[in-house]
């Protein structure tokens, strides 16, 4: 994140929350529930290790029944959309002669599977506009996998991170690190239910789409998705020849409701474009909020047209607003030491790790 300019004094919003502390937070009510659902499942583990290479994996293989745990813990996976390293206009991501793999890690009828660990480095280009950088590509996918478990994977410059599709609802993403997501971190365009638990998503475009394609006869969710205890920095990118950054909820009338604990949302944004009508959307999905954070990192005010949180969040811009996502940042890079590097990643201090901080997993 680069710093900004101080152009302007830090303007700070109070918004009605429960028990919320700037720098740290108490453990959550359902504490016991939460340690609960956390242990891996009994049963066989089997294991994948070593450079996978630009070649997508799948699992189970055809005819097997998948173990209870998948330990990636040794292996990694290359990513890549497009076929030349800067898409444009007349020679857009289709066009090259660059080696590609959309999809590295696909999980087709998985029930109940916990994933453990793997590093996933992507290619996908940062600088080129969305629009020319669209060839349909998601680093993690699930298909027919109810109740999957993906803890402690780490995904680096893709376009989508993880994909839920058809049949995977009661997802759980936990312990999970996105950074550089050109567009959505987590695509959930089945509606299903699911929850998002300390992970860090670190300069994304889109951080939850909830929103199917209009032409798709997907009925209206009555689930819930659930963020607790997570960071998401959102950036902005080039779309359609301007730079915008894109929306906590990506969703529309149909999408399921939303809870969100102990989380924090920050903006990068100096220019400040986005589409207020999503975040409009997604504030009135949110059925609960207590103890979160709004960052605008910009020392220019938010821009009028963006919709604010109504209701539990703390809405902090400027210098402190950056001080806090820093120190969040650092706090959830310690606590998570188990969770794999890509280059130039920093590396954890586990004895600094405050527990009950932002970034930490909780007494």
């Amino acid at each position: 994140m680069a710093s900004l300019p101080h152009r302007a004094p830090m303007l700070l919003l109070w918004l009605p929350v429960t028990t919320l502390a700037c720098c740290g937070l108490s453990a959550g009510d359902n504490q016991a529930d939460a340690e609960q659902s956390r242990r891996e499942p009994a049963g066989p583990i089997e294991r994948i290790s070593g450079d996978q290479g630009l070649k997508p994996v799948y699992y189970p293989k055809r005819d097997q029944k998948a173990a209870a745990v998948l330990d990636l813990g040794g292996a990694t996976f290359l990513l890549n959309n497009s076929r030349n390293s800067d898409p444009s206009e007349g020679r857009d991501c289709r066009t090259g002669s660059l080696p590609i793999n959309k999809q590295p890690l696909n999980l087709f009828a998985a029930p109940g599977l916990t994933v453990r660990g793997g590093l996933i480095r992507g290619q996908v280009p940062l600088g080129s506009d969305w629009k020319f950088t669209y060839c349909n590509s998601a680093a993690v996918n699930l298909r027919q996998s109810p109740r999957v478990t993906l803890n402690g994977i780490r995904v680096g410059n893709a376009w989508d991170g993880i994909r839920i599709g058809p049949g995977s609802d009661e997802f759980i993403v936990r312990n999970v690190w996105l950074s550089n997501i050109r567009d959505d971190a987590v695509e959930n365009d089945y509606l299903v239910s699911g929850r998002i638990e300390n992970s860090l998503f670190d300069g994304v475009m889109q951080a939850v789409a909830l929103m199917p394609n209009k032409a798709v006869n997907i009925p209206a969710s009555s689930g819930t998705v659930t963020i607790n205890g997570s960071l998401i920095l959102l950036r902005d990118y080039p779309f359609r020849g301007r730079q915008r950054f894109g929306t906590l909820a990506k969703s529309d009338a149909r999408a399921p409701a939303l809870r969100m604990e102990r989380s924090i949302i920050a903006i990068d944004s100096p220019d400040g474009a986005t589409w207020p009508e999503y975040w409009a959307n997604g504030w009135d999905k949110v059925q609960f909020a207590s103890n979160n954070l709004f960052l605008w990192l910009s020392d220019r005010p938010p821009p009028a047209a963006l919709p604010l949180p109504r209701r539990g969040f703390k809405v902090v811009t400027g210098a402190r607003a950056r001080a806090l996502w820093s120190d969040a940042r650092r706090n959830w890079i310690n606590c998570h030491p188990q969770v794999a590097r890509l280059p130039g990643d920093l590396q954890s201090r586990p004895s600094q790790c405050r527990r009950a901080s932002f970034g930490g997993p909780g007494r």
